[in-house]
């Protein structure tokens, strides 16, 4: 049942099986009333819940978006990417959300994501859109990180991603500050250029270019 719902897509496709039609969500509903503790599948299920206040039934209980991936991180709390998607699924101004009788903010389940999987550039770059300015400074291993400090570490791991770029280039001033990345060092407007060369059609990025 997990692996038919991983082959589906998410939109409104189904498939039949024993004459009864299974979008991809109610596979890996299948797959939890067979097997709880399938930790992957609620992790997938997480995903097909497109708002935080929609809920599926699994096995006579409902579950939020949020409680899909919590429910995953008890059985096993060290999924990088389940703690990725615990905190996109959060905004910034929730105080938190219980793992295992500890409560998690946005930011700390970036800092959980890194802590895990130290490539993962998207916990990297979502983690410096949490930090409010640039003197601020948050913990990942006993190593404090700035705003840009999480950015130019998203670019070290791949520099052809135009979103962590454009993020960069937000979190610079307008004077003459640079920023290293790479061994180079880049002002605002070469970051909104460094966007540009990457994705030609990214509009945001050609009207800060312009500013």
């Amino acid at each position: 049942w997990y692996n038919l719902g991983n082959a589906m897509s998410r939109e409104e496709e189904r498939v039949v099986v024993g004459g009864v039609s299974y979008t991809t969500q109610q596979c890996y509903i299948k797959a939890l009333e067979l097997d709880p503790t399938y930790l992957e599948a609620w992790g997938n299920l997480g995903d097909t819940i497109m708002s935080k206040d929609d809920r599926v039934e699994v096995r006579g209980l409902w579950y939020t978006k949020q409680q899909c991936y919590t429910t995953a991180l008890g059985i096993d709390p060290t999924i990088s990417n389940v703690w990725y998607n615990l905190g996109n699924s959060m905004s910034r101004e929730e105080e938190g959300v219980e793992v295992r009788g500890v409560s998690y903010t946005k930011q700390q389940c970036y800092i959980k994501a890194v802590e895990i999987n130290p490539s993962d550039l998207q916990a990297w770059n979502n983690l410096g859109d949490t930090i409010m300015s640039k003197d601020e400074r948050v913990e990942v291993g006993g190593v404090p990180y700035t705003m840009y400090e999480c950015y130019t570490t998203a670019l070290g791991i791949d520099p052809t991603i135009s979103n962590v770029w454009y993020n960069l280039g937000n979190a610079i001033p307008r004077g003459e500050e640079r920023v290293e990345v790479g061994g180079h060092s880049y002002t605002k407007q070469q970051c909104y250029m460094k966007v540009l060369e990457l994705n030609p059609s990214d509009a945001d990025a050609w009207f800060n270019l312009g500013n």
